[in-house]
């Protein structure tokens, strides 16, 4: 996904949140996030979007077994995007 155009990007979204709203029988979206790393603004806005549209979710944390060594602690990462989520 970050190696395509912004084009390439754009039809992505414009598909994928179709499909979402438009899916009669959609039970629940899987949101992926990386938890290795700090809050990204994009899973923020994934995230906010489907809360607004009213698409229900779950969140899913990845990469607990992936710690960066100069960086906060998985937990820490998760913790911090609940709380953005919170806010």
């Amino acid at each position: 996904f970050a190696k395509v155009s912004k084009d390439s990007k754009q039809q992505w979204l414009t598909f994928t949140k179709d499909y979402f709203i438009q899916r009669d029988n959609l039970v629940s979206v899987l949101l992926l996030v990386d938890s290795s790393v700090p809050p990204q603004d994009v899973d923020i806005e994934c995230a906010d979007w489907l809360a607004e549209c009213e698409v229900p979710f779950c969140l899913v944390f990845t990469k607990l077994d992936n710690k960066k060594k100069d960086g906060p602690s998985n937990s820490d990462n998760i913790r911090a995007f609940k709380r953005t989520m919170a806010a």
